[in-house]
């Protein structure tokens, strides 16, 4: 991927410089039980979240969140939601990694 090409994935993302190297979010992977996740999934499409289900490293079933076109803001408030449990006893994992930088 040519820095062009990067630069275009990585736009459609929230992203925050973290001691001095860009981060952008990817997902918000969501664990719990089935129910609780389909539950959460139709939730999130009402609020017009894309999300799929996903394995994650071990087998597990996880609900993948994209916050692809959305802002840090609404991304992060999403995440402050897991965390209040507004969803339900779920974990939530953010998953960001560096970008390259803009030139």
């Amino acid at each position: 991927m040519n820095s062009t090409q990067a630069d275009a994935f990585f736009s459609q993302y929230p992203c925050v410089m973290n001691r001095g190297v860009r981060q952008c979010i990817l997902a918000i992977n969501i664990s719990g039980g089935k129910d609780q996740l389909e539950a959460i999934k139709s939730k999130l499409a009402s609020e017009q979240w894309k999300s799929d289900f996903l394995a994650d490293r071990s087998g597990k079933t996880v609900l993948s969140v994209n916050p692809s076109s959305r802002t840090l803001e609404q991304t992060m408030s999403l995440a402050r939601r897991f965390k209040s449990h507004e969803f339900g006893a779920v974990e939530a994992q953010i998953m960001a990694i560096p970008a390259p930088s803009s030139k």
